[in-house]
């Protein structure tokens, strides 16, 4: 719910009624009956509210001699403003001239709020989102990031295998630096890595799809939509046939970062301690890369041969062109 799309909708040109104002909370209260039982607090200890229309309804409350915002003064409050006929009529202590436009719709808002949660008092934060993501930032700056907090216990509720995890993720970490990646796409990388077996929880035919599901669909606390989705689609790319994104997911991938989930994981198929040789990957093109592994390696392992073969098919039929080269002695990075 936004006070700009309600005002437009409910007092369009700025015309001011009661009959669009009772329609404004009808709709408001409507939109959030579906998870007013879900939150269960009566009466709320302590409710909280922050950003623009809360902020400003606040501070024309405080002009009338309230520090906190009550359902009777929110109503004594839109009586005022209901008094005009038109926004820009509006001449009200405390509110400002760029937040009159929008205030009858934020204002319809809170009050189907405060009817629908059964709030008694609302306190005003200073704070907004913006400080929200701020703080968050920082506690990551300080080791104290609760996206490692929530992988854990993901890892922990799914009984994830955390040795393979951590060797595929070594592995996607380095060829991540190979093909010129960020740090940023490293850790997202290492996330997928943790993650990419949860869905054999569920089952092991096609477990991918089950992992990408969970992980798009959990509450991941620390974690964005974006950071899921992200990670949704890397999981669910990280073997068998590779997935063009599509508009859900709302982002555009780098191919970069499946590849280095892929490869890592079918180096380490069989699952026993580090690979004794080195990968090493280069971008050749917009859709072209190199993987070149040492011979020797390579013909103690003839799995991994076929693996890469099949690999290969994966991407061509995605229209890139993946190269598997064998090297004898010392792979140059």
């Amino acid at each position: 719910m936004g006070c700009v799309s309600y005002s437009r909708r409910y007092f369009p040109d700025g015309r001011l009624d009661q009959a669009a104002y009772r329609r404004a909370v009808g709709a408001a209260r409507r939109e959030v009956i579906g998870v007013a039982g879900q939150l269960g607090y009566r009466p709320w200890r302590e409710a909280v509210g922050s950003s623009g229309t809360i902020r400003a309804i606040g501070g024309m409350l405080q002009q009338r001699g309230h520090n906190v915002i009550t359902l009777p003064a929110l109503q004594a409050l839109r009586d005022d403003i209901l008094a005009h006929d038109a926004v820009d009529q509006l001449c009200v202590p405390g509110l400002s001239s760029d937040r009159s436009e929008v205030i009858a719709g934020g204002l319809a808002i809170l009050e189907g709020l405060f009817l629908e949660l059964d709030i008694a008092e609302l306190e005003v934060s200073e704070y907004a989102m913006r400080e929200g993501i701020i703080h968050d930032l920082a506690g990551r700056f300080h080791h104290r990031d609760k996206r490692q907090e929530t992988l854990e216990e993901m890892m922990d509720t799914y009984h994830v295998d955390v040795n393979q995890a951590q060797r595929v993720g070594r592995v996607a970490v380095d060829l991540a630096r190979q093909l010129q990646l960020g740090e940023t796409d490293a850790e997202v990388l290492r996330w997928a890595a943790d993650l990419h077996e949860i869905g054999l929880a569920v089952s092991h035919a096609g477990y991918q799809k089950h992992s990408a599901y969970i992980v798009q669909h959990a509450d991941m606390q620390g974690f964005s939509r974006h950071e899921q989705a992200q990670l949704g689609f890397l999981l669910l790319n990280h073997r068998r046939k590779l997935h063009e994104v599509d508009a859900a997911y709302g982002f555009t991938p780098d191919w970069r970062m499946v590849l280095c989930l892929r490869v890592a994981c079918l180096l380490h198929r069989a699952r026993r301690g580090q690979i004794t040789t080195e990968c090493c990957a280069v971008l050749r093109g917009p859709m072209a890369f190199t993987l070149t592994l040492d011979a020797d390696w390579l013909s103690q392992h003839p799995l991994v041969v076929d693996d890469m073969q099949a690999e290969a098919k994966y991407w061509k039929r995605l229209g890139y062109d993946l190269q598997v080269e064998a090297q004898h002695g010392a792979i140059q990075q």
